[in-house]
């Protein structure tokens, strides 16, 4: 299944991806799922910079937010159980999609 990446916005804290698996029905794409990372600078972290996945919409199963930012893009609320559990399934996600793109990994 493709993968697509969108960029949607950036703020002075980070930017904002959406990553998505979509499949067609009745003519519609249903995402499956479509997760928003939010990225920023952390010298501490591999690359410079830090993901977190902050949300996830599976179609059929509904979207579910685990992270909220303020209009400046800061943090403001964050469901750390809900966000460590949707970061475990980020990690066997991109290592998937990794494989079935024939990525290599570092």
């Amino acid at each position: 299944m493709a993968v697509s990446i969108d960029h949607l916005g950036v703020s002075h804290w980070g930017s904002l991806y959406a990553v998505a698996h979509r499949y067609e029905v009745n003519g519609d794409l249903v995402p499956d799922p479509d997760v928003e990372f939010y990225v920023v600078d952390d010298p501490a972290a591999p690359a410079g910079m830090a993901i977190y996945p902050t949300a996830i919409d599976h179609g059929l199963l509904g979207y579910h937010r685990h992270a909220h930012f303020d209009s400046q893009g800061r943090t403001i609320r964050v469901s750390r159980r809900r966000q460590a559990s949707l970061a475990t399934f980020c990690d066997g996600w991109m290592k998937n999609i990794a494989s079935q793109q024939r990525l290599v990994l570092s």
